[in-house]
């Protein structure tokens, strides 16, 4: 499965929060068309938004998740939370 169909099928099922959730995100929030949320080991309730649509592009204001990429992922994020690659990124 290309990470293109993975983003697809985490938008079409709603999965964004539960994913949110289980890496440890507190205060998670939908307004609309993205979620907010703390980071795993901090209390800024907006500190990370994860825009919903065909990219997932995730904007982490407190921590520099990705340093050689212009833009982010939801699986950068799940890769800098997990300390895992980009393919164990993609399993998880």
């Amino acid at each position: 499965m290309k990470s293109s169909d993975l983003k697809e099928y985490i938008v079409e099922q709603n999965c964004i929060d539960t994913i949110l959730e289980d890496l440890g995100c507190g205060n998670i929030v939908l307004h609309g068309g993205y979620y907010t949320c703390s980071n795993p080991d901090g209390d800024n309730k907006n500190a990370v938004v994860v825009y919903i649509g065909e990219n997932l592009t995730v904007v982490n204001y407190t921590r520099n998740i990705s340093k050689n990429k212009n833009t982010t992922d939801l699986f950068d994020l799940v890769s800098f939370y997990k300390d895992c690659s980009f393919p164990e990124s993609l399993k998880y």
